[in-house]
């Protein structure tokens, strides 16, 4: 709730900001979310996730590992913030990843990244 309560002004709002949560695997992705997954957003995501498997899971951390992730690809974490918003929620517009992904877990988290670079 810590991370959709500011965003959401009514109950409905509620809902459909904490869908990513409530959504089980396999995820349908709209529209503007699948369009953010191209080969090279996949071969990225691929490459984060080994790195997820053993980090301490606090927000410092993934954001450290995603904006370094990022830096090595000679880009910004605002490029890598679209793919890994549809990996995780099948949506292009959510809450930070970062709290997503704090949310989901570590297991949740590392799956649907790999269900959605498969």
């Amino acid at each position: 709730m810590y991370c959709l309560k500011d965003r959401a002004k009514t109950f409905p709002e509620l809902i459909e900001k904490a869908q990513f949560v409530l959504t089980d695997r396999p995820l349908e992705m709209d529209e503007k979310a699948e369009k953010n997954l191209d080969t090279v957003s996949i071969g990225i995501l691929n490459e984060l996730t080994p790195q997820l498997q053993n980090a301490s899971w606090n927000r410092d951390t993934l954001e450290t590992i995603a904006n370094e992730l990022a830096e090595a690809h000679d880009t910004k974490f605002g490029k890598l913030a679209g793919p890994l918003r549809a990996a995780l929620a099948g949506r292009a517009v959510t809450p930070s990843v970062f709290d997503m992904m704090l949310v989901l877990g570590r297991d949740e988290t590392i799956a649907r990244l790999q269900e959605a670079t498969n």
